[in-house]
């Protein structure tokens, strides 16, 4: 009864509380590898703050290790909020207690740590789930520790490991670059994914896992459209080069016309557009003895119709 009592207020969740342990381990999402856990040791997860959003949960595996599996009376505690910011020379942290659980006497316990608001829901066959922890109650902290009396002598240099797995949201980011245009250029730009609206700053942007599209306007370019796929738990890079829509020429003129651009006679076919330079230029299209010339202005990304119009005049004499 004695014993029944004491898990109980164990199970209870408290509020800030002293953490003590023989040393601390941190996962920090870049080793996805097991890490040894011995009683009474910290290990601190910890997530980036940037990869948080990416996230619907943790999964804690830990193997027990030979010589203990079969033995009762190791619980496994899971801490929110943890302060000061760890570090392996720490022993002692603040926390608030979330989760608590007698390890069954098997060789495997898995724990899964659902986040609010997102689709993933926790459990199935030998699963311990935990109550939601938000984003910004991280640091965690997981604690294997004896319960029990009765446990082998050997209990505290058996390593359990624990492997630290994120179980990612639909969701991944974005890093759009831009090639091709100039940083003041970059204003006058608008950038759509998927038919709204975004700003351009550089920086990741967080969509839905799957297919999208981007368009990209701007006045010294022609429209870009692009289809791009976002993997979940993932930063996709997407390098888009604009290609600027320079100055053309298009000529309306009979076939039998000479055409001279800037001195240089030229060949241009119906519906041909002719590639150009900014700046003043010149044009003379010769029909037989009669000629025309003019001058114009070209600016950037403006295609120029040059039509030949040759009017017929009949004059009837007065009576």
């Amino acid at each position: 009864m004695m014993l029944v009592l004491a898990i109980l207020l164990l199970s209870v969740p408290l509020g800030g509380e002293e953490i003590r342990g023989l040393r601390t381990k941190v996962w920090d999402g870049r080793d996805g590898g097991p890490i040894p856990l011995f009683l009474e040791e910290v290990l601190v997860i910890t997530i980036p703050p940037e990869e948080r959003e990416l996230y619907a949960g943790l999964e804690l595996r830990i193997t027990v290790p030979r010589k203990l599996q079969g033995v009762q009376g190791i619980a496994g505690i899971l801490y929110r909020g943890i302060l000061p910011a760890p570090s392996p020379e720490r022993r002692v942290y603040q926390g608030t207690r979330t989760f608590f659980q007698i390890l069954p006497t098997s060789t495997e316990v898995v724990i899964q740590v659902p986040f609010p608001s997102s689709d993933f829901v926790p459990g199935g066959p030998g699963v311990f789930p935990t109550p939601a922890v938000a984003p910004d109650d991280f640091p965690l902290a997981l604690v294997l520790t004896p319960v029990m009396k009765g446990l082998p002598s050997s209990a505290s240099s058996q390593a359990f490991e624990c492997t630290v797995l994120p179980l990612y949201a639909r969701k991944g980011y974005l890093r759009l670059r831009i090639e091709g245009l100039d940083d003041e250029e970059i204003p006058a730009c608008a950038f759509f994914i998927d038919g709204k609206e975004i700003s351009y700053t550089g920086d990741p942007i967080l969509l839905s896992s799957g297919l999208h599209s981007l368009t990209i306007k701007g006045p010294a370019f022609s429209p870009l459209e692009k289809t791009f796929a976002v993997e979940k738990g993932k930063t996709t890079e997407l390098v888009v080069e604009v290609e600027r829509a320079h100055p053309s020429l298009l000529f309306h003129v009979p076939e039998v016309a000479e055409i001279f651009l800037d001195g240089e006679k030229i060949d241009a076919a119906p519906r041909e557009l002719l590639p150009i330079t900014t700046g003043t230029h010149s044009v003379v299209i010769k029909v037989g003895d009669y000629s025309i010339t003019r001058e114009f202005e070209v600016t950037e990304n403006v295609t120029y119709t040059i039509t030949l119009l040759l009017d017929l005049h009949i004059e009837e004499p007065a009576h």
